[in-house]
């Protein structure tokens, strides 16, 4: 007798954290653009499926999908979002093996071990079409139907990206970018102040102490810091400066001689201004794909990154 083939209700799950949402909706877009839809099997699962079809994310991710995909971070697993994927995830693996898994390398952070025997990527910010054509291969691997994107596709998009990079280099370089580097900067400071201050200490009194000045802003959580500092070139442009975000173990010393063992960097990002005018100004890194992020947005990310720390530190 003929084994019958497995049935999948979704050939792609992908499984993000929040601070990922800008690059899944753009991997998305570029999977659907190679699966077809055929009903009632949809190309890639979202949010949104689980709420509208019933589809609820442990069950798609443990087996109605048939390649899952995990872009992974460093607070990847660490929500409550993630890591019911995690749990999902596993399960799939204890009974399918790793090879319907792929995952995706948005930054330094080493995946956990058990997620390591799975086929794993990094992929810059320019190679988001690359990253889709990976995954679709795997889909193709596991028996699902793919179609070849369109050739004329791209014409339109790398004009429009052209455009994009004169506006970006023109506003970058000129002097309303430079006035609007401080108020940004201290838009970022002010939501890292206001969202550190909420920070879940337990019962145990952790104190905080938060610095700030022009260009630069220091929170010190108990036994965990963050610094941002603006970091300025020659020429002096926005266009060539640098955002040093550092996440620190230890005390953060105020003046030139540090009291106590110096302070150990945990994690270091460093990201550019990337706008074309004042109203869509973000944060990018140029080596992880999945960072680019307003300053409320990048706000969060460092102070959520904090809390865990000193989560893990606590314990």
């Amino acid at each position: 007798m003929t084994a019958k083939a497995p049935s999948f209700a979704f050939e792609v799950a992908v499984s993000a954290t929040d601070y990922d949402a800008r690059v899944l909706r753009e991997l998305e877009r570029q999977i659907e653009l190679r699966l077809p839809s055929m009903p009632p099997m949809r190309p890639v699962w979202t949010n949104a499926a689980a709420e509208r079809l019933n589809a609820p994310r442990s069950t798609v991710f443990s087996r109605s999908a048939r390649v899952v995909v995990v872009l992974h971070q460093h607070l990847w697993g660490k929500d409550e979002t993630t890591k019911e994927d995690a749990a999902a995830i596993k399960r799939r693996l204890t009974a399918k093996g790793p090879d319907s898994v792929r995952v995706v390398l948005l930054d330094r952070a080493a995946p956990p071990a058990w997620l390591r025997k799975c086929s794993s990527q990094a992929f810059g910010e320019r190679d988001l079409e690359r990253c889709a054509e990976w995954i679709v291969a795997a889909v193709a691997t596991a028996g699902g139907a793919t179609r070849q994107a369109g050739a004329d596709a791209a014409a339109p998009l790398e004009t429009a990206d052209e455009r994009t990079m004169k506006q970006r280099d023109a506003f970058l370089g000129s002097h309303r970018a430079i006035a609007h580097l401080g108020r940004e900067f201290d838009r970022l400071a002010g939501a890292v102040e206001r969202r550190v201050a909420t920070v879940n200490r337990d019962e145990v009194e952790t104190p905080l102490e938060v610095q700030r000045m022009p260009g630069r802003c220091t929170v010190q959580l108990g036994p965990v810091a963050l610094t941002l500092s603006w970091v300025r070139t020659r020429p002096d442009t926005v266009a060539t400066g640098r955002l040093m975000i550092i996440e620190w173990e230890g005390r953060v010393a105020r003046g030139t001689t540090p009291a106590g063992p110096r302070a150990v960097p945990l994690r270091e990002t460093v990201l550019r201004a990337d706008a074309t005018r004042v109203e869509d100004w973000q944060w990018r890194s140029d080596e992880v794909v999945g960072y680019a992020y307003d300053s409320d947005q990048l706000a969060a990310h460092c102070v959520d990154s904090l809390a865990y720390a000193l989560q893990d530190r606590s314990r």
